[in-house]
């Protein structure tokens, strides 16, 4: 089992401004496993190029802004809290839609978009039995 199967709820139930880089970069780093990337996330460099695999394999460009953002935390240090806080906010949405949706791509050995296509579909089809 993978870091974003077990672990993750317990460390995103206790994120901090101090330490979302860190659990960014282990969810990225796991991502890439799972996903077979082949590349370890030891920094902000290595996080961007699973993030853009990430992104690729998803349209979901919003995921970079959230990497941005959680990146950027470290010198956020004058800003004031309720900004600081709200990009906590932002990452713990980024990291769970990422956490879903590379557990189903690694699962399924489809992209984001091939599943949200044939999810379409099935709805589709739902709808025209009516």
């Amino acid at each position: 089992m993978s870091y974003l199967e077990n672990e993750l709820s317990e460390d995103l139930s206790r994120v901090t401004p101090e330490n979302a880089v860190q659990i960014c970069m282990k969810i990225l780093d796991s991502s890439s496993r799972l996903l077979g990337l082949g590349i370890q996330v030891r920094d902000p460099q290595s996080a961007w190029a699973v993030m853009s695999k990430i992104i690729e394999l998803s349209n979901e460009f919003v995921l970079a802004r959230f990497l941005a953002e959680v990146l950027e935390l470290s010198n956020m240090i004058n800003v004031n809290p309720l900004i600081r806080d709200m990009v906590v906010r932002d990452f713990l949405v980024c990291a769970e839609k990422t956490r879903m949706m590379v557990i189903e791509m690694a699962r399924s050995g489809k992209s984001w978009i091939e599943i949200a296509r044939e999810l379409e579909g099935m709805v589709n089809k739902e709808r025209h039995e009516k």
